[in-house]
């Protein structure tokens, strides 16, 4: 009954090293929208010991409005936790 600000990561110190990417989609199977994405926390550039390859997203979720939350590790085929 009321919108929420949500937060979805997977920057959780279990899956240090890992790499995924978070998508939030709304509407129906045949016409998704994306409503927030990311695909690295920090990217400083090849090699940058500062780069963090995990996810997160923040975005408002809307009362009545379903959502659906995509993830994809695509360079990593090791579990993750979110």
């Amino acid at each position: 009954t009321q919108d929420l600000f949500v937060t979805v990561t997977t920057d959780l110190a279990l899956n240090a090293e890992g790499d995924t990417k978070v998508s939030i989609l709304e509407g129906s199977c045949s016409n998704l929208s994306c409503v927030a994405d990311n695909d690295d926390v920090f990217f400083g550039g090849e090699g940058d010991p500062n780069n963090n390859f995990l996810s997160e997203v923040d975005f408002v979720a809307e009362a009545g409005q379903s959502y659906y939350i995509a993830f994809d590790a695509t360079w990593s085929n090791a579990g993750f936790d979110f």
